[in-house]
């Protein structure tokens, strides 16, 4: 089972937006077209089994709209054999984001809350996030939080925290395939167990808590 648990397949007018300021900055190295369905053929290929898409709101009184942007994105390419995982998204400014939490998973199906503090120009432990804390451990929705303020999104992982640790590709803008991350864990030195946490078990366990 390998799931790519950080993909950012977006609605296509925000995916233009994004694609462009990714090639300003790192045009050079991107692998993947914009293009919803070439990344979940090429994540097949590599041998994924299920992809987290996840949005993120840069602005207040976006992130409804962009939920169910998300939404749509799903059920355009259900039939393919890689599962998407629909992801929502909310602001600290949005009016009540606890609320729009709840409408994501209930109305649109959402199963990952992801927040982006620097895109969105806000910190983790802002306290207007309470209750969307809150409201996501009532649903029984992981919380991913991008805090880094790198355009690569490079960082250093520590191999003796195997079960905390979820693959993930940024796919499309990024400059690493799904095949490249796998080659890398999988000669890494570690216990097959380890690995196959890492690779999907996992993000699994995350989606399966009671």
């Amino acid at each position: 089972m390998i799931v790519d648990s950080h993909v950012h397949l977006m609605p296509p007018r925000l995916a233009r937006a994004i694609r462009v300021f990714f090639e300003r900055h790192i045009g050079d190295q991107l692998v993947y077209p914009n293009d919803v369905r070439a990344v979940l053929d090429q994540h097949e290929a590599d041998g994924a089994d299920a992809v987290w898409n996840l949005p993120y709101a840069h602005k207040p009184d976006m992130a409804q709209a962009l939920n169910a942007g998300m939404a749509e994105v799903a059920s355009d390419h259900s039939g393919h054999t890689v599962r998407i995982v629909t992801g929502a998204t909310v602001h600290p400014g949005d009016a009540a984001p606890a609320d729009t939490l709840r409408r994501a998973h209930e109305v649109h199906g959402a199963r990952v809350l992801k927040l982006h503090c620097s895109v969105g120009s806000y910190q983790a432990d802002d306290p207007r996030l309470a209750p969307v804390y809150t409201t996501a451990g009532e649903l029984n929705m992981p919380v991913v939080v991008h805090a880094g303020h790198d355009v690569t999104g490079l960082t250093q992982q520590l191999a003796t925290f195997a079960d905390r640790l979820l693959l993930g590709t940024d796919a499309p803008n990024t400059g690493r395939t799904l095949a490249t991350q796998l080659a890398w864990i999988r000669n890494e030195d570690l216990p097959t167990a380890a690995k196959d946490a890492i690779l999907g078990q996992n993000a699994n366990r995350l989606l399966s808590l009671p």
